[in-house]
């Protein structure tokens, strides 16, 4: 097979009948890859509340737990590793 030469994109005095349309690049499938790192789709997950902004306070960190006591772990997003 040989190399086609290379054509010009349609110019402003092209007819409509031989100008492609968004449509029909559309229909050609995904043009690109949606990403999934580590930290996707996390926008509202690690955003803090209005008006909570800043670190947490000290009793965050001096709270005590027993052996056997049920908590909930929460992601800080205010601390870089959580």
């Amino acid at each position: 097979f040989g190399s086609r030469p290379p054509t010009k994109p349609p110019g402003p005095h092209t007819p409509p009948s031989c100008r492609r349309s968004v449509h029909q690049f559309a229909a050609m499938g995904k043009l690109h890859t949606i990403s999934r790192g580590y930290r996707s789709g996390t926008r509202n997950k690690f955003s803090k509340k209005y008006r909570s902004k800043g670190m947490p306070g000290t009793s965050r960190y001096m709270a005590v737990f027993r052996r056997g006591d049920y908590v909930d772990i929460v992601v800080d997003p205010s601390v870089q590793k959580g």
